[in-house]
Formats: C-alpha cells, structure tokens, sequence
C-alpha cells in the first residue's frame, strides 16, 4: 500500500514518510502504535483504517506461522498481487478467484482439478482457523505447525509451490484430530533415519513421499476407530479369500504377514503409558495371532510402511466391519483343543471316512474356518495337500455341517482350559 500511494504521488517511499521502517514487511503483521501513527500521517489514512488490514487484526493465527513478502506472488488468472493473506507463506491459491498464485518471475504449478480443489478446501480450513484464534496453544494449530515443521518448509525450496502444496494438504488433513497427529508424527518417528537424510540433502521427494505414508496411516486408523476394531478382531491370517486352502504357501504367508501388519497399526494406535508409540516387537504380535515365529516379517513391516500396503490393510478393516467383527481370541481358545471332530459329527458329513486321519482333518477345517488362519501354524501338524484334497472332498452341505458344529463349539462358552481339562473328545462328543 505505501509503495502504491508514493507510486501515485510521483515519490519515493521515502520522500513520502521519512520516518519509514528499513523493512515495510512488518506492516502487514502487528505493527506498533507509533509506527501506525506515523504512517497514518504520512499517508492520510485513518489509524483504525491502517490497523483492520494487518494479520494482527484479521488472522492473527498467522503471527505464529511462516510469512512471505506479499508483493512476490501473482495470481495466475486476475492478475492481483499483495493481498494480504498472500503474506502468509501457505497461501498458495488466489483468496478471490481461487486460481493457482506463481512468482513474479515463475509460471503458475500444473495442478490437477482434483489437487487444486484439495489445496483449496485445506487452505480455506487453514485461514477461518487463523481468523479465529489467538491463543498460542491452540492444539489445532499447533498440530500443523509441528507436522509442517517436521516435514520442513526448511527442505521445501521456495520456489517450488507445487511440492509446498503438497506438504500443505497433506499437513493439513494429517492435522484434523489428535488421532491422526499422532498417526502423521508415528511416519517420521519410525523413519527419522530417513527424515533426517532428506533434510540434509533437501531430498523433498523423500519427505513427501514419508508425508503420503503418513496420510495413508491416518487414513487406517480413522477406520479402525470408526469401526471399533480391536486386536481380537484380528484373523491369523487376512486372506485375498474366503478359502484359504486355495491359496499356495506364498500366498499364505503373505496372508499372515498382513494380520501381523494390521495387529502392530492397532497397537501403535493404543500408544504407550504416555500416549508415546512405540514399534512392538514381534514376536509378541505373532503370540497374540495364536502363530509361532515361522515367518519372514520383512513383508509386514513393508505393508505398513507403504502408502500401497496402508491402503491394502484399510481396505481389510472394511471388510472385516462389512462381515461382522469376530472375537478371534475366543475362537482360537476354543478351537485349540479340538484335535479330532467326533464320529457322530463325521457321520452327519456325506461321503467322509470315519477313521482317525479324516477326525484330524474335520478338526483342522474347523480350526482355519473360524479362525481365518492357515493350516501352517494351527494346532493341527497336518500337510497342506491333505488339507486341500479334504476341503475339495467336501460337498455344500458338508462344510456347513462342519462350520455349525464350529459355531455351536463357540457359542458354548467354552475356554481352552475347559475344553483340554475335559478331554477335547469327550466334550466335544456330548455337544454332538
């Protein structure tokens, strides 16, 4: 604005007030009563007048936040420059029309509809939230700073508005609840390491990409809170399908991998004693799955470390809610000590054997039907292809004659200790 009036009068900033600072950017925030005074003065405009167009007065959230010379940035469609809110350094679409800004000096970002509408709503929800707060512990506000803090305008070079865009959308929805903050803070946690090798080599494409991931993580735990998911919740193993025994040994482990990455999500989203997280070991998670330690874990940690992987194990979370959540401790309590089905369930079965090796392999398709688990790593040391051939031996009727004698085993109140105190045949003989 004075650069504007001195323009008009044919002066100079400082032909004009004399009295002027050796830095005007201070006008646009909080500047003093003297200075406004004096400007006032100088330029014929009322003191209230000067003081309603500063931060100070119409964002005053912004005060705690990275600012920018106003007059830099260009609206890339009506042309407008120096807009106040253009002080503030995550401005980055035009307050009027909502066009992309650039630099003076600069073409405009080549944003998509879609990250332009995003950068839009973010940066509309940053500046109502600063129009309104001046309280320096707004948890809100503060959440941003640390997150935009952590991923760094620092390693964000300036003239690069597209990737500033990024970190701010990103920051933004990674800020909207305590939840999610600690979801966004646990990515650069487990990857300090990695964090601290991009701001050193002002690697932003490394930041970013650790900033996705922590938006993917976010995204995981807004669905387990949203569904109420537990860790007993949690199959042995979250399988592609419904049949496991399709699947080969790969596949299976990799099916117990996700289980193992889904159930570490879920403690880490419980937090420590004092809310801190902390990466659980695991060989307690495999405990917790009813497995022994057989599998390579490599593949768990990938799948929760991956904006792919995150995504993978949400869309898990949906499934699991859609098909009805399911006590898996309790059935795999239960389901233990079932080592033989008894002869009368065998005999309600078309076209089963009764003998022994076939009472196994009953008790084992029960165990993974209820358990979604896998026959590696069940009660039941039986081989995979016997397990399979059994399966295929089975007609409709078959396998729902065995999954309601399942459903009658864990509707009986049973525990484990109850069911092996007994005598697993025994017990399981008198429900038939």
């Amino acid at each position: 604005m004075v650069h504007r009036v001195a323009e008009r009068l044919g002066l100079t900033v400082k032909q004009l007030w004399p009295e002027a600072p050796t830095s005007l950017q201070g006008l646009y925030d909080d500047p003093s009563v003297e200075t406004v005074r004096s400007l006032s003065h100088a330029v014929g405009i009322g003191r209230n007048t000067l003081s309603a167009q500063t931060l100070g007065c119409r964002l005053p959230g912004a005060l705690q936040l990275p600012r920018r010379d106003p007059m830099t940035m260009v609206c890339s469609c009506c042309r407008r420059s120096g807009h106040l809110w253009t002080r503030v350094a995550w401005v980055l679409v035009c307050p009027d029309c909502g066009s992309p800004l650039r630099r003076r000096t600069d073409s405009a970002p080549d944003f998509t509809p879609l990250e332009l509408g995003d950068l839009w709503i973010a940066q509309s929800e940053l500046l109502a939230l600063l129009a309104r707060t001046r309280d320096r512990e707004d948890p809100h506000l503060q959440r941003f700073r640390r997150l935009t803090r952590a991923y760094g305008m620092a390693v964000v070079p300036d003239e690069d508005l597209a990737t500033q865009a990024r970190v701010l959308v990103a920051s933004w929805q990674s800020s909207q609840s305590p939840a999610l903050f600690r979801a966004a803070r646990l990515t650069v946690a487990l990857d300090t390491e990695l964090v601290d090798r991009a701001a050193n080599d002002r690697d932003e494409q490394t930041l970013l990409d650790a900033l996705e991931v922590a938006v993917a993580r976010a995204e995981l735990w807004r669905a387990i809170a949203e569904v109420g998911l537990g860790q007993q919740h949690v199959p042995a193993a979250l399988s592609r399908t419904p049949e496991v025994f399709l699947e080969g040994q790969q596949e299976q482990e990799a099916s117990r991998n996700a289980a193992l990455a889904l159930l570490r999500e879920l403690v880490l989203v419980r937090g420590g004693p004092g809310g801190e997280s902390r990466r659980p070991r695991m060989e307690s998670l495999w405990s917790i799955l009813g497995l022994p330690r057989k599998d390579s874990t490599a593949l768990a940690t990938d799948l929760g470390n991956s904006v792919a992987g995150l995504t993978y194990l949400t869309h898990h979370v949906h499934r699991l809610n859609q098909e009805g959540l399911t006590d898996f401790h309790h059935a795999r309590a239960v389901l233990a000590g079932l080592r033989r089905a008894p002869t009368s369930i065998l005999r309600s079965v078309p076209g089963l054997r009764i003998d022994a090796e076939t009472a196994k392999l009953a008790a084992a398709w029960i165990w993974i039907h209820h358990t979604r688990g896998t026959p590696r790593g069940g009660p039941h040391p039986l081989k995979q292809r016997s397990l399979r051939e059994f399966n295929e031996s089975l007609t409709a009727e078959g396998r729902l004659g065995l999954a309601d004698y399942g459903a009658t085993l864990l509707a009986s109140d049973l525990t484990l200790d109850t069911v092996l105190g007994q005598g697993a045949d025994t017990r399981v003989g008198a429900l038939a």
